[in-house]
């Protein structure tokens, strides 16, 4: 199959799907089924065409894949996930101790996401200067 085949076939699957959530979803909302079902179709859409684009190119994924295990900055970025993930957990113990102990006030979730976009940056940049 080639690439254009599989990308329209992920597309028109993504479609199929997204209409499919959209009409289950409208059945939990009856006032507002006309509403609900293309809003929530149209938001779904992108990120089901791209899984059944992911899952049609596996085979093209896993070479990919296999290929990268051998690169450094692979390796570096691997590190730099768990120090990012283990800090962001971190932060959000931190974040619920203090709102449940403290009655501080609760810290919207773009926060904790930023920080941990920003904790992977800064923890690989420090992992590339010190091995390179």
């Amino acid at each position: 199959m080639s690439k254009a085949m599989r990308l329209s076939v992920a597309i028109a699957a993504g479609l199929l799907l997204g209409a499919g959530l959209g009409y289950v979803f409208s059945l939990h909302n009856p006032g507002s089924a006309a509403i609900a079902m293309p809003v929530f179709a149209v938001m779904t859409v992108p990120a089901l065409a791209a899984g059944v684009w992911l899952v049609l190119n596996r085979r093209h994924f896993n070479q990919q894949v296999k290929k990268n295990e051998q690169s450094v900055e692979r390796a570096w970025a691997d590190r730099a996930s768990g120090w990012a993930f283990a800090l962001l957990v971190c932060a959000l113990v931190v974040g619920s101790l203090s709102n449940t102990i403290f009655n501080a006030p609760t810290i919207d979730p773009v926060i904790y996401v930023a920080f941990g976009l920003a904790a992977h940056g800064l923890a690989y940049l420090l992992i590339k200067r010190r091995e390179s």
